[in-house]
């Protein structure tokens, strides 16, 4: 998929104007932060760690020009885990194999280091949901239901529905105090904003990794194939029919 492609797939998954999207991947481009090489047929192929970049650029940032910030910062993220990483034997510290809380939240993010960040796992979820679709049911099941959340500028994250797992600063994580004032003033004061997006936006990306850009003109038609309803039903009829990517 070349970078164009991304673009218009994000602005449809995210339902964010394209001259947005085309801001934020110009800023990430600069910043080397997105694969880049020559233009039209040596334009370079995009890969999924761009596509979660630009994700979290468009959903985190409170202005375009914040792009480059705010992927650095949620970068700097940690998964938090809610049970014990770690056991102690014989006065030694060993660290366990994965995470139960991921483990049962996604095979996708309990394959990925304890250490990783959201953007890691956004990741490695776009590519899940690029791979051909075996079971139309299960594939549904499994990323409709999920959501994406990002508060701005504290740099926290979430994954999930009713179910989430946390990703937060590493000072957060690690209990730590900010070390200057302006680190305590960026995390502690000012405006915050919180942006979520839905499983279906996971589900479109993927679709345009797995055919080389979406077929949907808009977010509506996108809709309109099911994806992003509640009736999972019609989507899966409508991907039987060829409908969805």
């Amino acid at each position: 998929m070349t970078p164009g492609q991304l673009v218009k797939a994000m602005s449809i998954a995210l339902d964010v104007p394209e001259e947005t999207v085309v801001q934020h991947d110009r800023n990430l481009v600069v910043a080397g932060l997105r694969t880049k090489g020559g233009r039209g047929r040596s334009a370079p192929e995009v890969t999924t760690l761009d596509a979660a970049r630009l994700f979290i650029a468009v959903l985190g940032s409170m202005r375009t020009k914040d792009s480059v910030a705010t992927v650095k910062q949620f970068d700097g993220t940690i998964f938090q885990a809610d049970k014990p990483t770690y056991i102690y034997i014989a006065g030694a510290k060993l660290h366990l194999e994965g995470d139960p809380e991921a483990l049962e939240f996604d095979s996708a993010i309990a394959r990925l280091p304890l250490n990783h960040n959201i953007i890691e796992a956004l990741a490695a979820l776009i590519h899940e949901a690029s791979q051909p679709i075996e079971d139309l049911q299960s594939f549904f099941d499994r990323f409709a239901e999920l959501g994406v959340s990002c508060s701005s500028p504290s740099a926290c994250a979430k994954i999930g529905g009713d179910r989430y797992i946390r990703y937060s600063p590493v000072e957060e994580s690690q209990n730590q105090t900010p070390r200057n004032w302006d680190e305590r003033h960026y995390y502690a004061w000012g405006v915050q904003q919180e942006r979520s997006a839905h499983g279906s936006a996971i589900m479109l990306l993927g679709a345009a990794f797995r055919e080389n850009g979406l077929r949907y003109s808009n977010a509506y038609e996108a809709y309109l194939a099911g994806y992003g309803t509640h009736d999972q039903g019609r989507g899966c009829h409508d991907a039987q029919q060829g409908v969805v990517g």
